[in-house]
């Protein structure tokens, strides 16, 4: 076992079912290390084997609006929208950090559960400080839910729906990695748009949901998508009534 994976296991969603905000933040952040279900070397789990070394070498690129990172294609997502369609098992990879603050991440799901997941460390002295390819296993989530990532900070509290930050900013990019089960996810753990630039590096993981879920997050359609389409729907009718109304007035003359 790593050591920057603790003995305990996870906390428990029941646990911290439906706890108040602030006390959550207060406790994520005095929170120790958190543990994972299983551990796997880099060079054995698919993920760390495949993915791994690229992610890790463009740790410090910008992550807003990108196409592909190295040679891994990505199809950009809605990072509060995270959900699955079939019940699948999910695992969570540390991948890295470019703060110089201790971040932990967490997240929830819709039915109020919420939980840890890991606290990452920038100090290179720590011997509890996790490892790029370090992972935690959440369990089976069933189809239907969604999930909600979230990262404490020294700075505050945030997480992958903007409406829910205290800023109104947004402090999170999602991936799906194409062809593969995984999702890439980076947060920009500054609290205002002036401190710092927005580069989404500041924690980078990974998230495998099941390529059946993957699949059908990129085939569905964006929200911008829908709403050029359906402009373009109403004007088709709007036109085709038109016509009909026009046509007779011209009969009668």
């Amino acid at each position: 076992m790593h050591p920057s994976i603790a003995a305990d296991g996870p906390v428990p969603n029941k646990a911290v079912k439906k706890l108040p905000a602030t006390l959550l933040l207060a406790g994520l952040l005095l929170a120790g290390p958190l543990s994972a279900t299983g551990l796997t070397a880099t060079d054995t789990d698919p993920f760390n084997a495949t993915y791994l070394e690229t992610l890790q070498d463009n740790l410090g690129l910008n992550l807003y609006e990108r196409e592909s990172i190295g040679d891994i294609p990505l199809v950009s997502l809605d990072p509060s929208s995270i959900s699955l369609t079939t019940t699948s098992g999910v695992r969570v990879y540390y991948i890295g950090t470019t703060s110089n603050y201790i971040n932990t991440l967490g997240y929830s799901t819709n039915d109020g559960a919420v939980a840890p997941i890991f606290k990452t460390s920038f100090s290179t002295f720590d011997r509890n400080r996790l490892m790029p390819g370090d992972f935690i296993d959440l369990g089976n989530v069933e189809g239907g839910s969604q999930l909600d990532f979230f990262m404490t900070t020294n700075l505050g509290f945030t997480r992958t729906n903007t409406v829910s930050t205290s800023d109104m900013i947004e402090h999170a990019v999602a991936y799906a990695i194409s062809d593969s089960p995984y999702l890439l996810l980076g947060f920009e753990d500054t609290i205002s748009d002036w401190i710092g630039g927005a580069d989404f590096n500041d924690l980078l993981f990974a998230v495998d949901i099941g390529a059946a879920n993957v699949s059908a997050m990129t085939a569905a359609p964006e929200p911008s998508t829908l709403l050029i389409l359906g402009s373009f729907l109403l004007m088709v009718a709007f036109l085709r009534n038109r016509q009909r109304i026009v046509a007779p007035k011209c009969s009668q003359a």
